[in-house]
């Protein structure tokens, strides 16, 4: 399972980087609203993802259907082989040039911050709902609600960053985090779909801003390896969140460990003040 997580994660990690150039080379004056379309469609798999599976499974083996996977991976292959273009290269682009600036190393903080706060309560989630009298199905069906949450927070967000920048986007999306997970271990009145939603939003709303920034702090050199780095410290930073909070959770009970995440969420807002305040030249 290690190996093929490991595989999986190498896959991954190489996307982003590569999606982010072709997009925010097409649509350069509007990247943040390019780029939240482009996380539509993750959005919609990785809430069909986990429904289309178990579903498999049920018809066949776990085995079987994750064999099955296969065929839509094989399929975009094809499609990305036959039609997918590549964008020009600038002309003046300097292949050694790439400067680990003090905005792009605040942007990977932030964003690290806020995927630890995002995976750590995701992945705690589905069992805090089991402990408190939820069955499997409807915990599964809770936690995938999140996910589907960036299907409208992904383009919003894009579409705040071009008209506010990311200074505020990242702010208020800490803020966001915080109180959702404020009113989520008070015992508000509030459903608690709508406390999660906050906590969804907020995070998923910052994915496709900070590929639009990673690239834009690039001005057009090395973007993927730009991202990459972003990514590559937001996914060191999140690895830590699962171990961290499921330390709180055996410790003092799962509800103190995600008032921690309150922690997390507050120190991204805090970062967030040293980003950029509006966009910044390609």
């Amino acid at each position: 399972l290690v190996v093929a997580f490991f595989v999986f994660g190498l896959g991954q990690a190489t996307f982003h980087a590569q999606s982010t150039n072709l997009i925010t080379t097409a649509f350069p004056t509007a990247k943040g609203r390019a780029m939240g379309i482009h996380g539509i469609g993750g959005s919609i798999g990785n809430f069909t993802a986990p429904i289309l599976i178990t579903f498999l499974i049920g018809l066949t083996s776990w085995r079987n259907a994750t064999l099955m996977l296969t065929l839509p991976a094989l399929l975009v292959f094809i499609l990305l082989g036959f039609w997918l273009t590549e964008p020009p290269r600038p002309k003046k682009v300097d292949e050694k040039k790439f400067s680990f600036s003090a905005h792009l190393l605040f942007l990977a903080l932030n964003f690290g911050l806020i995927y630890m706060v995002y995976v750590g309560f995701l992945t705690f989630l589905p069992t805090y709902l089991v402990e408190n009298g939820a069955t499997l199905e409807q915990a599964g069906r809770i936690s995938a609600f999140m996910l589907f949450v960036g299907f409208f927070a992904q383009p919003l967000g894009g579409l705040i960053y071009d008209k506010l920048g990311g200074r505020f986007l990242f702010g208020a999306s800490s803020l966001l985090a915080s109180l959702g997970l404020f009113l989520f271990t008070s015992g508000t009145f509030l459903p608690v779909v709508v406390t999660i939603a906050l906590i969804g939003v907020a995070a998923t709303a910052t994915f496709p801003v900070t590929l639009a920034m990673a690239s834009e702090i690039a001005k057009g050199n090395n973007v993927g390896a730009s991202v990459g780095f972003v990514f590559g410290v937001s996914g060191v930073l999140s690895s830590f969140a699962p171990a961290l909070t499921g330390y709180t959770a055996d410790s003092l009970g799962l509800l103190q460990s995600f008032r921690l995440l309150i922690v997390l969420a507050g120190l991204a807002f805090v970062v967030a003040f040293f980003l950029p305040k509006q966009k910044l030249e390609a």
